[in-house]
């Protein structure tokens, strides 16, 4: 059985609409919704709030995909 992600960071409101927006034009979206699940995990367990993306919130995140 699949256990249902709970969303924790700012952007996670941002995030489950826009994940909404696009399965309702058809589309699985299921790797996409993959990765904005580890991004709200990385972005909420290093302590940035709010919902304000910036060049170095992203950057360290695609560094930590990488690395992985």
């Amino acid at each position: 059985m699949k256990t249902v992600y709970k969303w924790k960071s700012g952007i996670a409101e941002a995030a489950q609409s826009y994940i909404s927006l696009k399965r309702q034009t058809g589309m699985k979206f299921e790797i996409q919704e993959r990765y904005l699940r580890h991004f709200d995990t990385f972005y909420y367990s290093n302590g940035f709030e709010g919902t304000t993306l910036t060049k170095e919130i992203v950057n360290d995140f695609i560094y930590v995909i990488r690395v992985k």
